[in-house]
């Protein structure tokens, strides 16, 4: 059994099928003139409609038709009262075209939704379908923390409870990308400036020898006349309010850091510093290891006197690679497993973790859990 999916948003044409274990996806990025941010959305449904026949013939091609049995196609960007955006209206058409001529049922889903169920197939987590939990919805225009539930029809039902009070994730990645004169819209062209950030000791900067929380005012090159600039610190502490913060000093910080001289990777490093230094406010760690499969990261981590240990790139999850660290640690040591896409984690929580199993020695290991009675429950 095949199905196919559509989805025409912002700002990528995506058309693909799916077997219940293999996809086989053919996209395109909407073109966006040098230095503008985005595009109106006349022009969005246009440029879809312009693309969508060309992906279709080259998704086909590779398809035995007698195999499609559904067709998904995503119509909003979330599945609540009022939320439309016209580019969508590109995948719709072509899906119900398509779906009414194969004979096959048509099903709709909103963009988020498509995200929420996607990230859970990759991280092999279907099993949380039918239970709650929480989502982070980070994308070009939405940067929200969810309350997901499954209802009783079936569905992926949402209540947002935090996120940004200003601009989202993407626009910061994508204005920060403006800014070194990267095409829009430039997630990847950040993700691989990143990767760089190991090379960082290598540029004259001098970042490598910092132990304090603080960058050289002055960098190498262009920088040479801001040496009266005061130090830049290596990161920026995210301010929260409950669930709810803003991303627009990140962007001013970013922003004065790059006036001052700091290089493209520098400013990548300024970013995935922000990250690490969150996990280390935590008061009960006696150290910090980042336990990875990429030398890129190892390499990252240690530019700036950080620890890693390299573990094997076939480990299923991060619960495998800590337990495959692990052997370097005394036997009555205490390892706590902080993932590295969770930069806002509250420290206290992981020292109140540390202390209940110093408490308890009869326990061999904890998770913090807690109760998800109501949305309410959870932002108190």
């Amino acid at each position: 059994m095949i199905c196919l999916g559509f989805d025409t948003s912002n700002y990528t044409t995506s058309v693909a099928s799916f077997d219940g274990a293999v996809g086989d996806n053919a996209s395109r990025l909407l073109p966006v003139k040098p230095g503008e941010l985005g595009l109106r959305q006349s022009e969005a449904l246009f440029s879809h409609i312009k693309r969508l026949p060309e992906l279709s013939d080259r998704l086909f091609a590779r398809l035995d038709p007698s195999q499609l049995q559904a067709v998904g196609v995503s119509t909003r960007p979330r599945a609540v009262e009022g939320s439309y955006m016209p580019c969508f209206l590109a995948g719709e058409c072509q899906a119900r075209v398509l779906a009414s001529a194969l004979h096959v049922p048509l099903y709709e889903f909103s963009h988020q939704q498509g995200h929420i169920a996607a990230v859970l197939w990759s991280a092999g987590r279907l099993d949380l379908l039918g239970s709650e939990f929480l989502a982070w919805h980070l994308s070009g225009g939405t940067t929200e923390l969810l309350h997901v539930r499954t209802t009783a029809a079936g569905d992926i039902a949402c209540e947002k409870i935090g996120g940004t009070t200003d601009i989202s994730a993407g626009q910061l990645i994508d204005r920060t990308g403006q800014l070194l004169g990267l095409d829009f819209p430039a997630g990847r062209a950040i993700d691989a400036l990143a990767e760089q950030g190991s090379g960082i000791k290598d540029q004259g900067s001098g970042i490598k020898d910092c132990r304090d929380g603080t960058l050289p005012s002055a960098v190498h090159g262009s920088a040479a006349a801001h040496t009266g600039a005061p130090r830049d610190r290596a990161f920026f502490r995210v301010k929260v309010n409950g669930c709810a913060f803003s991303l627009s000093g990140v962007e001013n910080q970013v922003r004065a850091f790059r006036e001052r001289g700091g290089s493209e990777a520098e400013t990548a490093y300024f970013a995935l510093r922000s990250g690490v230094e969150a996990v280390k406010k935590a008061k009960s760690l006696d150290d910090v290891i980042v336990a990875t499969d990429d030398t890129r990261i190892v390499e990252a981590v240690e530019a700036y006197g950080g620890k890693a240990v390299m573990t094997p790139s076939e480990l299923p999850s991060g619960t495998d690679r800590i337990a495959c660290a692990a052997g370097a640690f005394a036997a009555d040591d205490i390892l706590v497993n902080i993932q590295g896409d969770e930069p806002l984690i509250d420290p206290s929580l992981i020292d109140r973790l540390v202390a209940r199993l110093k408490e308890d020695t009869k326990w061999d290991m904890a998770t913090a859990v807690t109760p998800l009675r109501s949305a309410a429950d959870l932002a108190a």
